[in-house]
């Protein structure tokens, strides 16, 4: 049988995974300081840009269908 994650990922399972995760974060710096093509701002905007491009129309079904069955959003 199959499962998706959100299903494999409740209850009990949820809570071993939360709880390893946890253990093996705590210490870990809340911000990495990692090296960057530019600067950072002083203010964070978190401005981003879209891309547009056309899907044909045999892919752009398949892609509503997979949205469908994994209970996404897919515009």
């Amino acid at each position: 049988m199959l499962m998706n994650n959100r299903q494999y990922l409740s209850g009990e399972v949820l809570e071993n995974q939360l709880d390893y995760w946890k253990q093996q974060l705590s210490g870990a710096p809340s911000l990495l300081q990692l090296p960057t093509d530019y600067p950072r701002p002083k203010v964070q905007t978190y401005q981003g840009t879209t891309q547009s491009f056309i899907l044909n129309t045999d892919l752009t079904t398949k892609l509503q269908t997979l949205s469908r069955e994994l209970g996404t959003t897919f515009d």
